[in-house]
């Protein structure tokens, strides 16, 4: 992947590409690595079905979700074997890791990493990258944040703050 510096823009992929997402919920713009693109859309997931929320899928790489303030979010979470949190706001994420504070054209973000481990057949363990952004507008009460996650470590935590400093409103 390779990224550039342009002017005050900041830095950005070469390609990259421009997403739009307005479901009702979120009304957002960021800008992705070129090579990402949605895949997968899910409202209400099946991994969390008395939790109202929605779930964009960019392949394995990076996740964008948000969910209800009606959901409960159990604690302690576990975050291993594919459940990497359901998070609203800081307080719901056991363990964060160098959390830092980001500008977004959305909203202030919270960016940290958290430990993710896998057990089936082999033991595997990552640092992913997340962030959580409080919405200044909301479209909709009920989804006032959003979370971004690079699963596995697939971006590097530069890589999501670039993705989630490049949040704006839909135009």
């Amino acid at each position: 992947m390779t990224l550039l510096t342009i002017g005050a823009v900041g830095v950005v992929w070469s390609p990259s590409r421009e997403i739009t997402i307005d479901d009702g919920r979120l009304a957002i713009e960021l800008t992705v690595p070129g090579h990402l693109a949605i895949d997968e859309v899910s409202v209400n997931p099946e991994d969390a079905p008395d939790c109202p929320a929605t779930r964009y899928e960019f392949g394995d790489d990076l996740v964008l979700e948000a969910f209800s303030t009606g959901c409960a979010v159990a604690a302690p979470q576990r975050v291993l074997n594919g459940r990497h949190g359901t998070y609203r706001t800081l307080a719901d994420v056991p363990g964060a890791i160098d959390v830092q504070e980001v500008a977004t054209g959305v909203g202030r973000a919270q960016v940290f990493l958290q430990d993710y481990e896998e057990h089936t057949n082999f033991s595997s363990e990552w640092r992913e990258p997340v962030a959580i952004v409080t919405l200044d507008d909301p479209v909709d009460a009920e989804f006032p944040t959003l979370l971004l996650r690079s699963d596995k470590a697939a971006l590097s935590l530069d890589d999501l703050i670039v993705v989630v400093t490049s949040l704006q409103p839909m135009r």
